[in-house]
């Protein structure tokens, strides 16, 4: 009798292991849906508290529109109600909206597709800042064939944003037609945030290099100027740069005209500048997706980023996962033909001239 009754119980706890292996097929597609956290790809959103996560807004987009029309000191991507102005997760089915990672894309090649129309003149500046990333660095935009994680470039009436690193499955750089692209540098801005860039002037270090004036910050906004926490951050030894294009204007979200940001040095004219690459943005972006290696090697024509105390070119490997050595190889892709540049109407207003005298800039950490 004992012997029977084990045997009813051992039956019992078999057939409950088989139902609870097939019984919640949604959440392992919620699994497979996730960003996988064992490689040395990731990039830490935690800094974002959640508060990145949303749906994309027209009312932002009729901010952009009317600014068109208008003399502004300030770039288009600076007055959307997205944090921090243009960065946007939005909340699609199977991702949890308190999901603190993403990643970087592999080998650094990054499948894309278009979503709508753009008039020719608008599209040639996207195609422009392409061609921008395909001279300046290792990374490799492709048109998407069958790719599952890939960029969308989209011209609709919700502003410039874009999500950060490659959040899995389709993810959307959108560049509101008429109003997103007069200038390339809006453009390379949108992208670099889909590579994995933040904003300069948010960097656990900005303290050192500029004054944020909250007093003159719109009510409710005073969180787009939240640094980053000490650890989620990573400079690689690339100092603060005021002429990167991933750094805001002296006037961004600004409630009384007066600056919200102030330069502690030289440089506060290159603030928010959206003519191009300084050579410290293609230097963080060299290391970042490890071209030629560590990525030291200067190219762009400016001078060389400087940290005291260490001779460039001196920078180390990222240490490897282990059981593996050295850098992880970039593939070669053959690059695309030059698309010829149709030269659009510039953005109303003076967001800062274009730098690269003072090649100095950051990225926010990896997750090694």
């Amino acid at each position: 009798m004992i012997k029977l009754t084990l045997i009813y119980i051992f039956c019992g706890i078999l057939v409950f292991n088989i139902i609870g292996v097939h019984a919640n097929p949604v959440l392992h597609d919620e699994i497979d849906n996730e960003i996988d956290d064992t490689d040395d790809d990731l990039i830490d959103l935690s800094h974002f508290d959640g508060r990145a996560f949303g749906n994309p807004d027209e009312e932002v987009g009729k901010i952009i529109e009317d600014a068109v029309n208008e003399t502004t000191e300030v770039n288009p991507e600076e007055l959307g109600s997205y944090f921090e102005g243009d960065i946007l997760m939005p909340q699609i089915q199977g991702r949890s909206a308190l999901a603190d990672k993403s990643k970087r894309w592999p080998n650094g090649v990054v499948p894309y597709t278009f979503d709508g129309y753009f008039p020719p003149s608008q599209k040639a500046v996207i195609d422009a800042a392409i061609n921008e990333y395909h001279a300046k660095t290792c990374i490799r935009f492709k048109p998407r064939t069958t790719e599952s994680d890939y960029v969308v470039f989209k011209g609709g009436n919700t502003g410039c944003w874009s999500s950060v690193g490659r959040t899995g499955g389709a993810q959307t750089i959108n560049l509101q037609v008429n109003g997103c692209l007069s200038k390339k540098g809006t453009a390379l801005h949108e992208i670099a945030h889909a590579l994995g860039i933040f904003h300069e002037q948010n960097r656990a270090d900005r303290d050192n290099h500029v004054r944020v004036r909250f007093e003159n910050i719109q009510n409710g906004l005073e969180a787009n100027f939240d640094k980053a926490r000490p650890g989620t951050t990573n400079t690689y030894g690339v100092p603060y740069d005021y002429g990167s294009v991933m750094h805001y204007s002296g006037n961004a979200f600004s409630k009384n005209g007066q600056p919200t940001i102030v330069a502690l040095q030289s440089g506060s004219n290159r603030m928010g500048q959206r003519d191009g690459f300084s050579s410290a943005d293609i230097q963080r972006l060299r290391i970042m997706y490890e071209c030629n290696g560590a990525g030291g090697s200067n190219i762009g024509g400016g001078s060389k980023p400087s940290v005291p105390g260490k001779p460039i070119g001196t920078n180390k490997p990222r240490p490897r996962p282990s059981g593996t050595s050295g850098t992880r190889p970039i593939q070669p892709i053959k690059p695309i033909r030059p698309i010829r540049p149709i030269r659009p109407a510039a953005f109303s207003g003076n967001a800062g001239s274009a730098g690269g005298d003072n090649p100095i800039g950051n990225f926010f950490a990896t997750n090694h």
